[in-house]
């Protein structure tokens, strides 16, 4: 399986509330956990630095992205859920 890179980024509002939710982006595949390690490695600041603004644009204007962690890890494959199209499982 490989190995990608996990962003957990909380979310503030633009009246300074913190959002309870905690959301998880897998990005970049590699193939072993040592290269995703040396990645993160090399690159930390412009993770903190370039990454964050890319995900700070995909939110509307006053919400605010805090990077909280970074790491390697293998994504998770579930079985997905299926739904009826009207909004019900």
């Amino acid at each position: 399986m490989k190995w990608m890179l996990l962003f957990n980024l909380a979310i503030v509002t633009p009246d300074g509330g913190a959002q309870d939710e905690i959301i998880n982006v897998y990005s970049k595949h590699f193939d072993s956990q040592a290269k995703c390690e040396q990645f993160l490695a090399n690159y930390k600041g412009l993770i903190h630095g370039r990454g964050l603004k890319s995900f700070q644009s995909m939110f509307k204007e006053g919400y605010t992205v805090t990077l909280k962690n970074v790491t390697c890890d293998q994504p998770y494959k579930s079985e997905p859920l299926e739904f009826s199209g009207d909004g019900s499982k």
